[in-house]
């Protein structure tokens, strides 16, 4: 079966047949995405904030099955206070109120109870569609490091589909079917390293008891383990509250046998463990690899985000940019090696030269956002071209050509890395349209005549190839690009 980009993102409707839909395996991965609501979850738009205002914005990537949502509730959590819908046209709101657990100082005055859950009902989302409902609120005298949960229900008719699973401490929230969306509550201000609240619970945040503080890292020494070179070695900084990270290196195999790394481990961590990064039924999933990462004669394997790598798990005190991670790796001929990690920014894309050991700017971005597309949707078979690709910061957008089809996708770059936010053709190179999916107007204008500007240098019948793409998918971080710790 071969494998399209076009069937990723391709817009299911009345003039696209169920053959041509599962045509490839592509096709079938945009049925996972729009239909199956394990592949694409309710999310939050901002996944982060500091005490104060916030507004929460639902985002409900399609319906339940092939029927159209009706009802959307969502559940407020202690802590989000004083909250308002925002009205939707065809929808009707309803508030549920209720005691708080606790006397709320609401800009002087107490404040003891107020709404405890939304529901919208009496509209219609059909299942190909995305839409986003959207409550204004306070976060108040929640820590730094907790987590809030919104539990989010979508009815369809008689059918439900719930997003209100809460990860207990430590686990990984994307290892659950239907995870409750999440808000990370930030620091109320910028706090030096080795100041704030670690996790949440009123401690100083400290480094790991194997971290010490470090200038910025241009390099590492290569580390030799028998015939192995062990070099490029880092983790990223984790925000507060953080369980689990991921850490990266490259293994160089300079012998006449095979290796194979058996097990990772820091005092830094609870525990490690050896994942990769794969696609199954469509979707980028996370797996442990208990049998380890092969390290054949001759090879260099690379441990990378997106692909393989080591994983810190239930990390007790997130580690802070500038300071040193411990690890001992064990081989299964080589034996024991240690490594001491350089934790490098939240964004860092890998080690290099110079600016603090990272690299920066448009031309490194271009490439990953390019490894990131090849990597899910190319086959031997069906080259994906990619091109032009327009970054303005953490927006890009990327031209895409396949099998004689072709359209644009737009990208956000996260915590974790670039992420396909949707897919669409001509409306990608329009301000309006960026603006709408969630750009700022100003970084709307400046990317669209980017956009503009860089299609410049392509043939006319490239450009109407890029502008074939017919109707928008809205993917969303964490649904096309998977986990969220690498």
């Amino acid at each position: 079966m071969r494998s399209h980009f076009r069937g990723a993102c391709m817009r299911l409707s009345t003039r696209l047949s169920t053959r041509l839909a599962c045509e490839t395996a592509f096709a079938c991965v945009l049925t996972v995405f729009a239909l199956s609501p394990a592949f694409a979850h309710a999310t939050l738009e901002a996944d982060s904030t500091k005490p104060g205002a916030y507004k929460a914005v639902m985002r409900i990537p399609h319906g339940c099955g092939d029927k159209p949502t009706d009802s959307v509730r969502i559940d407020l959590p202690e802590g989000f206070i004083a909250a308002k819908p925002m009205p939707k046209a065809g929808w009707t709101v309803e508030v549920e109120s209720g005691d708080y657990a606790k006397t709320y100082d609401y800009f002087g005055r107490e404040l003891k109870s107020g709404p405890k859950a939304i529901v919208w009902s009496g509209g219609s989302l059909p299942s190909n569609f995305y839409d986003e409902f959207v409550i204004s609120g306070r976060i108040a005298d929640v820590a730094e490091g907790e987590t809030l949960f919104f539990p989010t229900t979508q009815t369809c008719d008689v059918d439900t589909v719930s997003w209100s699973e809460i990860p207990a401490k430590g686990q990984d929230p994307h290892a659950l079917d239907h995870p409750a969306p999440g808000l990370l509550i930030l620091a109320s201000k910028t706090a030096a390293a080795g100041h704030g609240h670690g996790n949440g619970h009123g401690g100083h945040m400290q480094m790991a008891s194997d971290t010490t503080a470090s200038p910025a890292h241009d390099s590492v020494a290569p580390v030799m383990a028998g015939d192995l070179v062990i070099t490029g070695y880092w983790t990223r900084a984790m925000l507060p509250g953080q369980p689990v990270g991921g850490g990266f290196m490259s293994i160089a195999n300079n012998g006449a046998g095979d290796d194979r790394l058996i097990e990772a481990a820091t005092d830094a961590a609870g525990h490690m463990e050896l994942h990769t990064m794969e696609v199954v039924d469509g979707v980028m999933k996370m797996r442990q690899l208990a049998d380890g990462i092969p390290v054949p004669a001759g090879q260099t394997v690379e441990l990378k985000p997106g692909g393989l790598h080591v994983m810190f798990m239930n990390v007790p005190t997130p580690f802070v940019e500038g300071g040193m991670v411990k690890v001992t790796l064990t081989f299964e001929k080589a034996g024991k090696v240690d490594l001491v990690m350089p934790v490098m920014p939240r964004d860092a894309k890998g080690m290099g030269n110079g600016h603090g050991g990272m690299k920066h700017g448009a031309l490194d971005d271009k490439g990953e956002i390019e490894r990131v597309l090849k990597a899910q949707f190319e086959t031997p078979a069906n080259r994906l071209t990619v091109e032009p690709v327009t970054v303005r910061g953490d927006w890009a957008v990327a031209g895409w050509m396949q099998d004689g089809r072709g359209g644009r996708g737009l990208l956000k770059r996260g915590m974790h890395g670039w992420s396909v936010h949707m897919c669409s053709g001509e409306s990608l190179r329009q301000a309006a349209a960026l603006s709408s999916a969630g750009l700022a107007q100003a970084d709307a204008e400046a990317l669209a005549a980017a956009v503009n500007d860089a299609e410049k240098a392509l043939a006319a019948d490239r450009i109407a190839l890029l502008d074939s793409f017919d109707g928008t998918i809205m993917i969303g971080e964490g649904q096309a690009h998977g986990h969220a710790h690498n």
